[in-house]
């Protein structure tokens, strides 16, 4: 159930984060449609407002990794986990790929040491599946 709801969690992550988003503008411009309405009185504010949210991409590394494992655990047991999980990744980099152009402000320059280091994180998972893989074959 969990694996269900990961799935479906960047989508209404999205829309809330969206309507939000949507409503603050809203409330700024005085529920008016005018693009030229604001009730900001500094660039700054005007600015933090409209340009959305700074995208957070440790978040992302996490729970690509949070469900990685939790498959590589328990998928011997529950073969359900092995689509999921790739149901989760394939909706995960769509969404992202079209919040990073048309939603979150252009992310700051990231190194080549977060990547590795989830990558070096990952490498684990398939000792886990076979080592947990066994267990669940082998058992009683």
């Amino acid at each position: 159930m969990t694996m269900i709801v990961n799935i479906f969690l960047p989508v209404v992550e999205f829309l809330f984060s969206y309507l939000i988003r949507r409503t603050r503008i809203a409330f700024d411009r005085g529920c008016c449609r005018s693009k030229h309405r604001t009730h900001k009185t500094s660039l700054q504010g005007y600015i933090d407002l409209y340009a959305g949210p700074e995208y957070q991409i440790h978040y992302k590394y996490s729970s690509i990794i949070n469900v990685v494992f939790v498959t590589m655990t328990f998928g011997v047991g529950i073969p359900i986990l092995f689509p999921s999980a790739l149901l989760f990744l394939v909706i995960l980099y769509f969404i992202e790929k079209l919040l990073l152009y048309y939603y979150y402000r252009p992310p700051p320059q990231y190194d080549e040491r977060l990547n590795n280091r989830a990558l070096s994180i990952l490498t684990f998972a398939p000792l886990l599946l076979l080592s947990c893989g066994y267990w669940f074959l082998s058992n009683k």
